[in-house]
């Protein structure tokens, strides 16, 4: 019978009698309960909808729980909220019925998450140490049936830095005892000045603007055991464009700071006229569905052209063959003709990409001020004319003088990506691929609006007395209406600064200043160095790629990935490397830096069995330790096959590996990827050994979760505290910021001041 609590998602239901077997004066009296536990409830489905207006936030939240007991049971609900939420009202519901119940404040409510951490010998609720508890007893629980949960309640946005923050609690990973089947997040957003960033640098998120001070931010996912609270940010200005800036300063390092450029909402014919050129390929590979979605996609592109806006037709095989001598009107006469030539295209003949590129940028306008865009679309490498990538790629770079951008589109794994990633990285564009068995119209459309409606061009970024370095992206795209643009950067000294941007709107200057904070004193937000450091990765690798083999760069990804803890592809041997060079320094042989000992493997981490639960068997223990073992064989072949992705990174250039490397690099390098979803890459999430807290780095080293930053010279003055101990809590009660750490399990080696602690079963 497992003890593992079933604090499930952000709601809890505690079994029945989940302490059976610990000392009943180690229980907190508001958790105690009689009768025999006869098995855990289950999270199966839960949708959280959060309503926005003025910076209250109401969250209405429903779940549906599975119980595994024979018996009818009672149970105790816990619904953990931020420490500094201010509960205006919450209502809770048991299959439609109104349950009584209790906000706790954060003292009572530490008190009992403390309890169950003695009780259960579980660290995985100090996570929630500090947070405020809503409460409620739950009778009766079906035997072997399910109930549904509603939950309402109010509380104020923080503010972080003229920001809006909204947090609604996920953070469970080791509390979890299955994945939840579904989990359905959005919220609707209100406010009465122009709403501008919009973003969480926790989740990958959709957002749906629908008016100036309307947006809806969503993400859905299905079997999942959610690592992370979910956290949603929003700025509200008025004007054309906003920034937002958030920092990461302590006092010993230079500051990173990341920017938040957003536009506002693209009204009816606000958007800046723009020059179209539709160059497509329909060489005889293109043949069959291919050609039948493409012809799909151009005629939903044609269709979303505004009325000001001018085009042109370029299919190319063998030849290009543009549709009209010269850019035409977006008129009915000129669409209907349009859409006769889409409907009599062949897929036929050979691929002559220079050609095409020739004709596009050719057909330009000398005095045009309007942006030209190039959305070029091809599934093959060059055949025919000049067949090398390079170039091709030089002979684009001496033709577009002017600063056409070029949307670069590849279909299927036969592409050429170098050369495709180079004409979009060399004119501020994007690329895009299709992969076989995707739909080609979707993704073509998705692009065209994303990039329908451009806001300013030709941006510049400058800083008015800040000193900054390694800013990424290097060049700034264009920015488009219902887009938004994230710039990272490291800067020396602090202080309120001026930040001013630069552009071109309707082909006019444009000059905009914003104010933004910049610290010269600590201001702790890790994620913002983790934003920024995976973005340099990402640029790294890509020019590693499309540039050739550097060591300079190489040693600079290398030094990144130990520090930060980023895993990727092309950087996992850094965990093995790291983790080993740990494993020397606490003087484990190599051959254990990984190893659980008798231990065995918990969903959190490497721990022993929790009080009350049965010891485990030989056998089992045994398969355990085997298990274990087969992790870290598999992490080692990894970071070996990791070591090759590097050293042929720049070899691979057409195949379905070169087409997965261009996305995968594409995400990190654009902040897609970045630490926290959100769109914004995992540090550590697809690797058992390590895992990032608070800035900093922590491998599994012989079952103790082990600070990177650890030297063996650190062994001889350690400090050693037994794992829930007086001493134990006291230092939790000392430092809040360490509850997250102590949390990855009954075994840790963190640094506390200047000096090393060790936390210790016995």
């Amino acid at each position: 019978m497992s003890t593992k609590l079933s604090l499930c998602a952000s709601l809890s239901l505690l079994a029945s009698a989940a302490f059976a077997g610990a000392n009943p004066q180690e229980i907190p009296p508001d958790v105690r309960r009689i009768g025999p536990h006869r098995g855990p409830v289950f999270l199966e489905k839960e949708q959280v909808r959060v309503e926005i207006r003025e910076g209250l936030a109401t969250t209405n939240v429903s779940q549906t729980y599975r119980s595994s007991s024979h018996i009818q049971e009672e149970h105790t609900f816990l619904f953990p909220l931020p420490a500094d939420a201010a509960v205006t009202n919450f209502q809770l519901t048991m299959n439609g019925k109104p349950v009584a119940g209790e906000v706790l404040d954060t003292q009572k409510a530490r008190e009992i998450y403390e309890g169950i951490v003695r009780a259960a010998r579980d660290p995985g609720l100090l996570e929630l140490v500090g947070t405020q508890l809503l409460r409620a007893r739950i009778f009766p629980v079906p035997p072997q049936g399910t109930m549904e949960i509603g939950l309402a309640y109010s509380a104020p946005c923080g503010l972080l830095g003229g920001i809006r923050t909204y947090t609604y609690p996920l953070r469970r990973q080791a509390l979890l005892s299955r994945p939840v089947q579904s989990l359905v997040v959005s919220a609707e957003i209100h406010a009465r000045g122009g709403l501008k960033a919009i973003f969480s640098p926790t989740h990958a998120i959709d957002v749906a603007r629908r008016s100036e001070v309307e947006a809806k931010a969503s993400f859905e996912v299905g079997q999942v055991i959610p690592d992370r609270d979910f956290d949603l940010y929003y700025s509200e200005q008025s004007g054309l464009l906003g920034l937002t800036a958030l920092c990461d300063k302590s006092a010993a390092k230079d500051g990173t700071f990341a920017l938040f450029l957003a536009p506002a909402f693209a009204a009816e014919g606000r958007a800046e006229p723009k020059d179209v050129a539709f160059v497509f390929d329909t060489s005889g590979s293109m043949a069959g569905p291919k050609m039948e979605q493409a012809r799909a996609a151009l005629k939903t592109c044609l269709e979303r052209l505004g009325p000001e806006d001018r085009f042109v037709l370029i299919p190319f095989s063998t030849e290009a063959r543009p549709h009209a001598s010269a850019l035409v009107a977006n008129d009915a006469a000129a669409k209907a003709q349009a859409l006769q030539v889409i409907a009599e295209l062949q897929a036929r003949g050979g691929t002559n990409i220079d050609e095409a590129l020739a004709a596009a940028l050719s057909l330009k306008p000398a005095d045009a001020k309007r942006p030209y865009q190039v959305l070029f679309l091809t599934d093959g490498l060059p055949t025919v004319g000049v067949t090398d990538g390079a170039a091709i790629a030089s002979a684009v770079r001496q033709r577009n003088s002017a600063g056409t951008r070029i949307f670069a589109f590849g279909v299927g794994d036969d592409v050429n990506t170098q050369l495709l990633d180079t004409l979009a990285q060399d004119t501020r564009a994007s690329r895009e691929y299709v992969r076989p068995n995707e739909d080609l119209e979707l993704k073509v459309t998705a692009l065209f609006d994303r990039v329908a409606s451009p806001v300013a061009t030709q941006l510049a970024l400058s800083f008015d007395a800040l000193e900054t370095y390694d800013v990424y992206p290097r060049t700034l795209p264009d920015l488009f209406y219902g887009s938004q643009l994230l710039v990272v950067g490291r800067y020396k000294q602090g202080g309120r600064k001026a930040v001013r941007l630069k552009g071109l709107v309707r082909g006019e200057p444009k000059e905009w200043v914003f104010e933004a904070e910049f610290p010269a004193q600590e201001q702790a937000r890790a994620e913002i160095t983790d934003w920024w450091a995976s973005r340099k990765i990402g640029y790294l690798l890509d020019q590693i790629r499309l540039q050739g083999q550097n060591q300079e760069l190489i040693d600079e990804v290398v030094r990144l990935g130990k520090e930060h803890g980023i895993v990727t592809p092309y950087t996992s041997f850094l965990v093995v490397e790291e983790t080993e060079r740990l494993a020397q320094a606490r003087g484990v042989p190599a051959r254990r830096w990984a190893d659980g000992g008798e231990g065995f493997l918990l969903r959190g981490g490497i721990g022993a069995t929790p009080a009350g639960d049965p010891a485990p068997d030989a056998a089992s223990a045994s398969a355990s330790v085997d298990a274990l073992k087969d992790m870290q064989e598999l992490e080692r072949a990894k970071s070996a096959d990791s070591m090759h992705r590097l050293a042929t990174l720049s070899v691979r250039v057409a195949g379905a590996e070169a087409v997965q490397e261009s996305l995968d690099l594409g995400r990190l390098r654009d902040g897609r990827g970045l630490v926290g979803g959100g769109g914004l890459g995992k540090n550590g999430a697809d690797n058992p050994f390590v895992r990032r807290i608070e800035g900093r780095v922590f491998h599994l080293i012989d079952g103790a979760w082990t600070d990177s930053s650890f030297k063996a010279e650190d062994r001889a003055q350690i400090r050693r505290i037994v794992f829930l101990s007086d001493e134990y809590f006291a230092l939790l009660k000392s430092d809040p910021k360490v509850a997250r750490i102590l949390a990855l399990g009954p075994r840790v080696v963190l640094k506390v001041g200047a000096s090393f602690t060790e936390i210790v079963e016995s």
